[in-house]
């Protein structure tokens, strides 16, 4: 009975723990700690508060933020995400730079677009890996890019709150 009852435990563990563990986010930044392209300083299209990056009322265009990634994160398979409000559309990727040759590459990206109408903070998985990543720190440099889009002036301002790397 004892052993019974050990074993249905054990065995609800396994199976209840196993998708938390097979998740897990390795790296997280909150937009308006990552820093401003030259571009978007330049055209002076965005503003910060509370956490969030967002258009200025009535601008439009492109502005785009880079957050760097500067811990080793495990070898493996992983999904990128962005976390916004408003709608329109934003692009997340995860970008690289050899040490030597400055070389840039992009390892994972990808375009969403949102149509919510309201202000609810959502999260958007845009790009998942099909290849085990892995991260080399002693010759690359790695960054996540964000890019928010508007091309309506006057429209519900666009927010994006961070980004995280989500390991599968």
């Amino acid at each position: 009975m004892l052993f019974t009852r050990i074993f249905f435990l054990c065995t609800a563990i396994v199976l209840f723990a196993a998708p938390a563990l097979a998740q897990s986010t390795v790296w997280s930044a909150v937009a308006m700690a990552c820093t401003p392209t030259h571009t978007t300083v330049e055209q002076n299209r965005y503003i910060t508060t509370a956490g969030r990056v967002k258009f200025r009322p009535r601008a439009t265009g492109n502005i785009t933020f880079i957050c760097p990634v500067t811990s080793q994160l495990p070898r493996g398979k992983y999904k990128i995400s962005g976390f916004y409000s408003g709608t329109g559309s934003i692009g997340v990727q995860l970008r690289r730079a050899h040490v030597r040759s400055g070389a840039v590459s992009t390892i994972l990206s990808g375009d969403i677009f949102f149509t919510s109408s309201n202000y609810k903070m959502s999260e958007v998985h845009n790009g998942y890996s099909q290849n085990t990543l892995s991260f080399d720190l002693r010759n690359f440099v790695y960054w996540v890019q964000i890019t928010i889009k508007n091309n309506r002036s006057g429209a519900q301002s666009r927010a994006i709150l961070g980004a995280a790397l989500t390991r599968q």
